[in-house]
C-alpha cells in the first residue's frame, strides 16, 4: 500500500505508438530558431487585435525579410523573423509604440509562459532640456549605461 501512495505511476509504461517523439511543426510557435524570435506585449488595458498590432508594426519596421506571427493572448504576439538582422534592427530601434501604448519586446522566448510572463523592462529614450553643454558630451556615456530601470 505504501508503494502505491509513493509512486502511483511505477507500473505504467508506454506502448510503441505512445513512445514516439513528436517534433514541433516548423510553422508552430514552438518550431522556431530562437535567434530570430521575439515575444511582445502591448502595455494597455485596451485589447488591440492581433492583425492590428502586426500591421502597425510592419508599417514602421521596414523589414528586409519575412515576418510570421502568432497571437499568444490579449496584446501578446510571437514574432518570427526570417533574418536575424531584422530582429536586431527591431531591438535597436526600441522603444516601439502603437497608439501611444508601449510595446515591450523580450528575447527570452523559451521561458515565456503565456499569461504569466511579466514583461517588466524596455529601453527608453529620455530627452532632458536645460542641461549644461558640458554635461551633454561628458556624461553621455553615463546616460547610455542607464539601460535597465
Amino acid at each position: 500500500m505504501g508503494e502505491a501512495i509513493e509512486n502511483p505511476f511505477a507500473r505504467l509504461s508506454l506502448n510503441q505508438r505512445e513512445s514516439r517523439v513528436i517534433e514541433p511543426e516548423k510553422n508552430s510557435p514552438l518550431g522556431y530558431d530562437k535567434e530570430k524570435v521575439l515575444v511582445g506585449r502591448l502595455i494597455t488595458s485596451k485589447v488591440l487585435g492581433h492583425n492590428t498590432i502586426v500591421q502597425r508594426l510592419r508599417n514602421v519596421w521596414f523589414l528586409k525579410g519575412n515576418l510570421t506571427t502568432s497571437a499568444l493572448g490579449d496584446n501578446t504576439v510571437l514574432f518570427r523573423f526570417s533574418h536575424d538582422l531584422d530582429k536586431k534592427r527591431v531591438l535597436a530601434g526600441a522603444p516601439w509604440f502603437i497608439e501611444d501604448h508601449l510595446l515591450i519586446l523580450d528575447e527570452e522566448t523559451a521561458n515565456v509562459i503565456v499569461g504569466e510572463h511579466a514583461f517588466t523592462s524596455s529601453p527608453l529614450w529620455l530627452q532632458l532640456h536645460g542641461l549644461p553643454v558640458g554635461l551633454i558630451t561628458e556624461r553621455r556615456k553615463a546616460f547610455e549605461d542607464l539601460a535597465i530601470v
